[in-house]
């Protein structure tokens, strides 16, 4: 039975079974398309006291290839957002695509305006080679099914 918000109606009664039916049909509902949908990404404080492990349906991002069949990313390769990648995560139009350059340098003194040159420094991504801005880690997970 589908959900419907219209029941019971106000004042009557309602017997076990038409409550039953009702939360269960409300439950599929949120759990279904209404819900988080299959490929969203969420940070995770994972390492944080009293957080529990994921829940069914999720998996951490770590470069793995999908394997449940009841996933509709079955057999797809996920993204390694967990510390493989050494990238930040940045907003666009189409997901999946890489950018950006491999190493960060200064300007040039005498070229410092429009088309001022860039002298590498590092190619070093490890943790602690570069000066990054103060950060907190999060996991990145993501729904499978």
């Amino acid at each position: 039975m589908p959900f419907d918000p219209t029941k019971p109606v106000d004042g009557t009664l309602v017997s076990a079974t038409e409550l039953r039916g009702q939360f269960n049909a409300l439950h599929a509902e949120i759990s279904g398309a209404a819900g988080v949908p299959v490929g969203c990404l969420q940070a995770w404080l994972k390492d944080l006291s009293g957080v529990p492990s994921l829940p069914a349906g999720w998996v951490e991002c770590a470069g793995q290839v999908v394997n449940d069949p009841a996933s509709p990313l079955h057999g797809v390769t996920l993204p390694d957002l967990n510390g493989g990648g050494g990238r930040f995560l940045r907003g666009a139009p189409n997901s999946g695509a890489l950018g950006g350059i491999d190493s960060f340098g200064t300007a040039s003194a005498d070229n410092a305006g429009v088309g001022a040159t860039f002298a590498a420094v590092t190619t070093d991504f490890s943790p602690g080679a570069m000066p990054f801005p103060p950060y907190y880690t999060v996991v990145w997970i993501v729904k499978v099914k």
